[in-house]
């Protein structure tokens, strides 16, 4: 028979030494939302366009209408009117709507994608409270180069692309040309009640060009010319709602973009830089649905918008503790479609300062303040003047 054991009356004390745990905070310089992707990132990633790598971002959403349809985006929350989007970091959003299709870009010419959130009202205008999406094209090599390349995919995808360099004196001039199209006739099930039909996707076609031509001169080592052309276009079916068995869409999209670049800078000495950027830019979207008659004439809208931009700008920067910007802005847009019955003019003059103070405080909690004051004055057409402090 088994025996209880007996427990033992003395009980064994460890001492220790006091533990102390604690943490630790790490001081660093926290600036505006902004992330950047740079070439390689977007070689690494298996992103195919623009708005799949803007959609990483948080805070982004990508409104995507499908298939070959157009690509906008939204931030913070806000309308897709409330993103500025710039190439070169000129701006290039529309005026009429403020909208732009991310889809017309090309992923392959892009070498930075930039995306800032708040904060650039002053800099690109008051539209840019949700943020602001910076394209920049690759840049100029002086090494000659010559790329061609091709793909192909399902439901009738395929493209070609052509990429140059080259020089030409002081002078490197580089070229690219491309083009896509896309069936989109993809097979789907519909159900209606207790039938099913196998159907497939019609009116979701694509067709899209692009071509740019860079080229640039560096004189004396303090002055750089750069002058670019850059045409997009676009030709799309719009897929209607399935209702049924026999649903059809004859709804047609067409979109060209034509953008014309002129961008000067001279650095002074160590602290001062100028810089006169102009740009020339065409839009020209058109929309017709056969199916869909108002007064008794098929639906064939289509709009144009011409648009001449000046920007100078002065920067001087002390040391690392002091920047400041000194710019402006000189736009006239005008307007055209077969929906207004006359042409639509609208003229923008801006002026801005934009400041970068970073102050040492010693030691403490606070070990170093930085400010970024910046001020924009903008007069457009004969509407009222507007004055915004940050």
């Amino acid at each position: 028979m088994a025996q209880p054991v007996e427990k033992s009356e003395t009980t064994k004390t460890y001492h220790m030494n006091e533990v102390l745990v604690s943490t630790q905070r790490l001081y660093e310089q926290i600036g505006l939302s902004t992330e950047q992707f740079v070439r390689d990132d977007v070689e690494k990633s298996s992103a195919s366009s623009i708005s799949e790598i803007v959609s990483a971002k948080s805070g982004v959403f990508i409104k995507d209408y499908g298939g070959s349809g157009i690509k906008t985006i939204s931030q913070r929350g806000l309308g897709t009117e409330h993103s500025v989007i710039l190439l070169n970091g000129m701006r290039i959003s529309s005026m009429q709507n403020g909208l732009m299709d991310l889809g017309l870009f090309p992923l392959e010419e892009i070498e930075l994608l930039e995306i800032a959130q708040g904060g650039y009202s002053a800099l690109v205008g008051a539209d840019a409270i949700g943020g602001v999406v910076n394209l920049v094209t690759l840049p100029l090599i002086s090494q000659q180069k010559l790329r061609l390349s091709s793909r192909f995919g399902s439901f009738g995808e395929q493209g070609i692309r052509f990429h140059g360099v080259t020089n030409i004196g002081d002078a490197m001039i580089q070229a690219s040309y491309g083009q896509q199209q896309s069936r989109g006739n993809f097979p789907f099930n519909f159900s209606n009640g207790n039938l099913t039909y196998n159907l497939e996707r019609k009116n979701v076609d694509m067709q899209s060009k692009y071509g740019t031509l860079q080229s640039s001169f560096s004189f004396d080592g303090h002055d750089l010319m750069q002058v670019a052309v850059y045409s997009y276009s676009s030709e799309r079916g719009v897929g209607g709602l399935v209702v049924g068995p026999v649903s059809e869409s004859k709804a047609r999209q067409t979109d060209e973009e034509e953008v014309v670049q002129l961008l000067y800078r001279r650095t002074l000495n160590n602290s001062f830089t100028f810089a006169w950027n102009a740009q020339l830019h065409h839009q020209y979207e058109r929309y017709s649905d056969a199916m869909l008659n108002v007064g008794g004439v098929s639906l064939d809208n289509y709009f144009k918008n011409n648009e001449l931009r000046i920007e100078p700008r002065v920067n001087y920067r002390k040391d690392s503790s002091f920047s400041i910007m000194l710019g402006g802005e000189a736009v006239k847009t005008v307007a055209e479609g077969n929906v207004v019955k006359t042409n639509v003019e609208r003229n923008l003059y801006a002026a801005y300062v934009l400041t970068d103070v970073s102050m040492d405080l010693g030691s403490g909690i606070f070990r170093e303040l930085t400010l970024m004051p910046s001020l924009r004055y903008d007069v457009v057409t004969s509407l009222l003047s507007s004055f915004s402090p940050q």
